[in-house]
């Protein structure tokens, strides 16, 4: 069954301002601690602006799994449009747990300036 993820993403206080930016938000197995998480969802928010303090509001939709599964989001909002990772980009460097099953809804998701 699919549910909703939705909350927002919180920019740091050292963020530069910017337009045309690209947000890519997943949503991860993380169960298996000796072996690499398992994309369940994904999302990419296009023309993003950012700014020292502010919010982007998201919502994705994943599956419900097994409650014994962990899950974890994970955001990186690129400053050049690119699913790489750079100097400059925002990533999330924080475990933010998602709930195995059910909706949620008020997730607060901050991110650092790489």
């Amino acid at each position: 069954m699919l549910r909703e993820i939705a909350g927002e993403i919180v920019f740091p206080k050292n963020c530069p301002v910017k337009e045309g930016c690209s947000a890519f938000i997943e949503v991860q197995d993380v169960s298996l601690a000796d072996a690499p998480s398992v994309k369940i969802a994904c999302i990419r928010l296009l023309d993003v602006s950012t700014a020292p303090l502010g919010h982007l509001p998201f919502s994705l939709t994943a599956p419900e799994v097994p409650e014994m599964r962990s899950l974890a989001i994970s955001v990186h909002v690129s400053m050049t449009e690119s699913d790489r990772i750079n100097s400059g980009d925002l990533l999330t460097t924080e475990r933010h747990s998602v709930p195995s099953q059910g909706p949620a809804r008020q997730m607060i998701i901050r991110v650092t300036l790489i």
